[in-house]
């Protein structure tokens, strides 16, 4: 990749200063594709097998909340307020903390869904029309709601024992990270998991409650 001399940090460098930058540089590794389309891709071969449209219905909202998530967190971070922990809203907290939300990242985690939702009806993943629209976007916003709720109560939360920043990962600055609240062997990728699981189930629900 090309390098400037500029002073600017990279997205992944002001990541890494709020402690949620991934790990080894911000490559993807196997834990983290599983995490965000293991529940997908598992469903995606249910269908194949069974056929159906209960699992490609919850391919769908897992698939929504796995992008609604993300999209909620990247632009979450671009926020000029500081976000506010989900399951105690009239506390701020700094950015990139694991449960902290923003109206900036809601509307991300809206507008990801929708156009899964959108997607999915124009490829004709399966029958349903504008119906399938709505459980995206239920899926998709429901999912992210219960990533961060996970985030906020269970994930692992530590500190660096070197520089003291904040790290939801087990190594920074070449040392064990030191947990300071959650429990230790819940970290970011199995909520991840957690999340798109709760966006396949709500979907379903949303698809047998609509007519």
């Amino acid at each position: 990749s090309i390098r400037t001399n500029s002073t600017t940090p990279s997205q992944y460098e002001y990541k890494e200063s709020l402690g949620s930058a991934q790990e080894k540089g911000g490559a993807r590794n196997w834990p983290n594709i599983i995490a965000n389309g293991g529940v997908a891709a598992v469903l995606g071969l249910c269908q194949l097998v069974f056929g159906g449209s209960i699992f490609a219905i919850m391919y769908l909202g897992a698939m929504a909340a796995a992008a609604a998530d993300t999209v909620a967190t990247e632009v979450g971070l671009l926020s000029h307020s500081s976000p506010r922990l989900v399951t105690r809203l009239r506390m701020r907290v700094s950015p990139g903390t694991s449960g902290g939300v923003t109206a900036l990242g809601f509307t991300g985690s809206l507008l990801a869904s929708l156009i899964i939702g959108i997607l999915a009806l124009v490829v004709g993943v399966v029958d349903g029309g504008v119906k399938l629209i709505v459980v995206a976007l239920f899926g998709g916003v429901v999912g992210s709601l219960g990533d961060s709720l996970l985030g906020a109560d269970v994930q692992r939360k530590g500190y660096c024992t070197v520089c003291g920043k904040p790290s939801e990962g087990t190594i920074h600055c070449g040392e064990k990270v030191s947990t300071s609240s959650g429990y230790r062997f819940i970290d970011n990728n199995i909520v991840n998991l957690l999340a798109t699981a709760i966006g396949a189930v709500s979907g379903l629900l949303i698809a047998v409650v609509l007519p």
